[in-house]
């Protein structure tokens, strides 16, 4: 929090006339909210004021606005403690002198409070303040599931979503190709996407910025931009394409684990070859490279692809015979989702491979407690299938009875 002294940037209540300092947002006399932007009493300056001195702007002067504040002098606001952020704060801000320091700051951030409570009092004067803002904070908050909660659903972090929207609005070409990359990783890693009023926006808005300018993304920045957008479950069909027409064109100048990236996203989002010309000309020659490349694939990517094929229905066979003796040489390496995620591809496209669908039931029926909910319901679905691994069936049938109440409808339908 900032010093009483002599603020230029203090409020005071409007109902029982107490100044308050800046980082206040609430009285704390008569514990009354700070008033909406436009509709608070700021304390006249002092000669102590902030570095710079004072410019005579207002706040409008400087370029802020609320999406859906009125004027000065308009009707009252709507009510509820969400309704932007306190002016006092806003101010605040202008009395950032070196914008490297702020990204130094938000760099040392501890936690997802730290951040926000930094963008609140300071902002983010330029883009990669922004996207440096945004980055922490999907990097401190996006890995504790209670963190990521909290931190999508503070009033803070709303305002700042809404300021990134104006931002691209009034520049679509306000954030880098990297930096855009960037706030799309933390904002689905903090699960500010599809269901998130304000996330689900931010993402609309990046998608439209982004799509023309597909050219200027590198493979790692299209990879994890499109990885962002499908974590999210935010659908953005004219980005996919662009992405798609522009990997096709460079698929061989992409790291194949960018690529096993590229095609889960868009199979995740339902982007598969029947989508568009773009999409069937990258899913085809993705194949012919990650079958030559399957060596450098990790479990998990092996995992990743044969799903991602399976899910679009394409049953590429120099692809699956690649990646099946990939899996078979480095079984042992395989987690319980990768190993039901295999299972689960190789049934829904319908390869048989006997040798590793026969190793894959043997994981299962030693650690089918080790699965989570999700994978063993897979695991299970697809043993059904294929059929002749009764043992792993049962042990997974009743691993899935064990979490039973964890699943949602539709995975305990699979399983009747």
């Amino acid at each position: 929090m900032y010093k009483r002294q002599d603020s230029a940037f203090d409020w005071k209540c409007g109902a029982c006339a107490n100044t308050n300092y800046s980082g206040r947002l609430a009285c704390n006399k008569c514990l009354k909210p700070v008033p909406p932007p436009g509709y608070v009493e700021l304390v006249p300056p002092t000669a102590r004021g902030f570095p710079g001195g004072d410019t005579g702007h207002g706040l409008h002067d400087h370029g802020y606005h609320d999406e859906g504040a009125r004027p000065f002098g308009g009707p009252p606001p709507p009510p509820g403690p969400a309704y932007g952020l306190p002016v006092a704060q806003h101010a605040l801000r202008h009395a950032v002198a070196d914008p490297h320091e702020l990204d130094r700051r938000y760099a040392a951030a501890p936690t997802w409070n730290d951040v926000l409570e930094l963008w609140a009092g300071r902002g983010a004067p330029t883009a990669a303040n922004l996207a440096n803002a945004l980055s922490r904070l999907g990097k401190v908050g996006g890995d504790d599931r209670s963190a990521a909660h909290a931190a999508r659903h503070d009033r803070r972090f709303a305002a700042l979503l809404r300021e990134l929207r104006s931002r691209i609005c009034d520049d679509p070409e306000y954030l880098g190709p990297r930096q855009l990359g960037n706030v799309a990783h933390a904002l689905a890693r903090l699960g500010a996407g599809k269901g998130h009023m304000d996330g689900e926006r931010a993402f609309q808005s990046l998608g439209r910025a982004a799509a023309p300018r597909a050219a200027a993304f590198d493979a790692r920045e299209l990879a994890n931009t499109a990885w962002a957008f499908a974590t999210a479950g935010v659908d953005a069909p004219e980005l996919m394409r662009a992405f798609a027409a522009r990997a096709a064109d460079k698929v061989r100048d992409y790291d194949v684990r960018e690529l096993a990236n590229l095609v889960w996203a868009l199979a995740k989002l339902g982007k598969g070859p029947a989508s568009s010309p773009e999409a069937a000309r990258l899913f085809e020659a993705a194949a012919a490279s990650a079958a030559d490349r399957a060596a450098q694939l990790s479990s998990q990517q092996v995992a990743k692809v044969l799903w991602s094929y399976a899910a679009v229905g394409l049953r590429h066979e120099v692809l699956f015979h690649a990646l099946c003796g990939r899996a078979r040489a480095d079984l042992a390496s395989y987690g319980p989702l990768s190993v039901a995620t295999s299972a689960w591809a190789l049934a829904k496209a319908g390869h048989r491979d006997d040798a590793l669908m026969a190793a894959l039931a043997g994981v299962v029926a030693a650690k089918a407690s080790d699965f989570g909910p999700g994978a063993i319901v897979d695991a299970a679905d697809a043993l059904d299938a294929v059929g002749g691994h009764a043992a792993a069936l049962d042990a997974a049938l009743a691993a899935a009875a064990r979490r039973a109440s964890s699943l949602a409808t539709p995975a305990l339908l699979r399983l009747l």
